[in-house]
């Protein structure tokens, strides 16, 4: 039987590791992906590669990789337009306005593919901090990731994937996070991680629990004191670092809008999203209070239910949330990537000690003296992800198995 290998004629390029490459269909005959190989390109092959027929189709190779600058903001607006099929025009500078912006540093996070001048691909790297307990984590969210209509299928997502990758190394970040393909993007090493819970609750069953709710005085939450609910926010154990100005960037999104009420019982706050009926992507404070804010928005918006986001947490407000919620499902939050492996995991490790104290026997110093990079990975790839069992752990960290995620989180308001 004849090698797969050897089906097309002429030579091909040395492929490092093992196993074969990725196979796609172009509607034109067969090509073989050599520039996603396992997470990275060969040293010796372009990136956008294909091979057909023995032939090297380099369709990436005369890019013209750049920074934007403050003069590129209105064509990247009106690119991203184009790419995503939006409505009207500066789509992303309306609904998007926490990350775009012509001002520096803002403008200097996209990194743009030219050919011949014209723009013909971007993707923007964002930071962040994520905090998980008692740890902060430095992310790099990736966004606004698009190549040309007529460009597309040419490798110019893979040579900015690429050009994103080099840029996060020398960036120093812990972790990336986006939110996209996944048969794509794992291909470069994100994957599904994180996790979320969405309760559907309905208007009749809080009424019929909360008999006598509690009295509110409820506000919106005024531009020029974006900040004020911080310190509501605070009580989450995990979640992106909000400082002032990330929450003076968070009032420029169109979609959301948070509201503060307050009753004897204390303090909460709520945001609700306005681009889908019904969804309450970040709500926190007094449980009580928290729930007679979602009463007030059910019956002011003319709802039945609602469907609330809020952490893999065991708080007061998630065990309301619970109890009164007609169901619950538990989700990913997207897909995460670990960038420096040694870095996170000096950072998490205190964070594992403590939620695993209880570890019998030897287990409990287990983790100190875990020190092979690759092991770390291994173990890192389960507690930031989304399974309890996977990946699965080569017989040498078995004794780890009983090792659970760690359930970071990160809220829809904050996504790039």
């Amino acid at each position: 039987m004849q090698a797969r290998g050897q089906q097309h004629r002429g030579k091909r390029h040395h492929l490092p590791g093992r196993g074969h490459p990725g196979t796609c269909s172009r509607g034109r005959g067969r090509y073989y992906r050599v520039d996603c190989y396992h997470g990275r390109a060969p040293e010796n092959v372009p990136a956008g590669a294909f091979l057909k027929r023995g032939r090297v189709r380099d369709t990436a190779n005369n890019l013209t990789i750049t920074r934007a600058v403050p003069a590129d903001y209105e064509p990247l607006l009106r690119f991203l337009d184009r790419c995503f099929d939006k409505p009207g025009k500066r789509w992303f500078h309306i609904y998007y306005g926490h990350i775009h912006r012509r001002a520096h540093p803002y403008i200097d996070r996209f990194i743009l593919a030219r050919k011949a001048g014209a723009i013909a691909g971007c993707i923007g790297i964002f930071p962040f901090d994520l905090k998980v307990g008692t740890a902060v984590l430095s992310t790099a969210g990736i966004g606004s990731v698009a190549a040309h209509p007529a460009m597309r299928e040419q490798g110019i997502m893979s040579r900015l994937l690429i050009e994103a990758q080099a840029a996060l190394n020398r960036g120093g970040y812990d972790l990336s996070w986006l939110a996209g393909d996944r048969c794509r993007y794992r291909n470069y090493g994100w994957d599904l991680g994180g996790r979320r819970v969405l309760y559907t609750v309905r208007l009749r069953d809080l009424i019929r629990y909360e008999t006598r709710p509690p009295r509110l005085r409820v506000h919106q939450v005024p531009a020029r004191a974006a900040h004020e609910p911080a310190r509501l926010y605070g009580k989450f154990e995990t979640g992106v670092v909000r400082d002032r100005a990330r929450w003076r960037d968070l009032r420029r999104r169109k979609w959301y809008r948070p509201v503060i009420a307050e009753s004897r019982r204390g303090r909460a706050y709520m945001v609700a999203g306005e681009h889908r009926d019904g969804w309450v992507p970040e709500i926190q404070g007094e449980p009580r209070t928290a729930l007679g804010l979602l009463v007030r928005h059910m019956k002011k918006t003319h709802q039945d239910k609602v469907t609330v986001e809020y952490p893999y947490a065991r708080d007061a407000l998630a065990q309301a949330l619970h109890h009164a919620a007609c169901s619950c499902v538990m989700h990913d939050r997207n897909q995460i990537k670990v960038c420096n492996v040694d870095a996170a995991w000096k950072k998490l490790l205190p964070e594992m000690r403590k939620r695993h104290a209880r570890a019998r026997g030897p287990l409990r110093g287990a983790l100190d003296a875990v020190r092979h990079t690759g092991d770390r990975k291994i173990l890192l790839d389960r507690l930031l992800g989304f399974h309890d069992t996977l990946p699965v752990f080569p017989e040498k960290l078995a004794r780890f198995e009983f090792l659970r995620p760690l359930g970071w989180w990160m809220s829809e308001y904050d996504s790039v």
